[in-house]
């Protein structure tokens, strides 16, 4: 028992930076100039001075303007848009053989 709470211990210390860095913020101003400064940071970036504001944790950032929260469905966040496109055709397909389906049993029958 020890052994197998120790192995757990380990993974978790592992995988912990993986399972804490963020990958997304959702950022809150006080005024309309930090959104303005913020919004301009893509320009920003540019000019040479400002090279090493690029990445945040070694990444990249990318800054947009984000959705109203009523418009955000907060349990898909985590899909990719690679997972959506491959439900995307998992339901086209099923509604075309559905389709097919219905014309067969509709051309039998008449």
């Amino acid at each position: 028992m020890r052994q197998l709470n120790k192995k757990i211990d380990d993974l978790k210390t592992a995988n912990l930076e993986k399972y804490t860095r963020p990958v997304s913020a959702f950022l809150t101003f006080e005024n309309e100039e930090g959104l303005n400064r913020c919004l301009n940071y893509n320009e920003t970036i540019q000019d040479p001075m400002y090279e090493e504001y690029k990445t945040f944790l070694g990444e990249e950032l990318e800054i947009e303007e984000a959705s109203e929260p009523t418009d955000i469905i907060w349990e898909n966040r985590h899909y990719t848009s690679i997972e959506r496109f491959k439900r995307t055709l998992i339901v086209v397909a099923i509604v075309f053989m559905l389709l097919c389906g219905s014309f067969v049993v509709v051309f039998t029958c008449s």
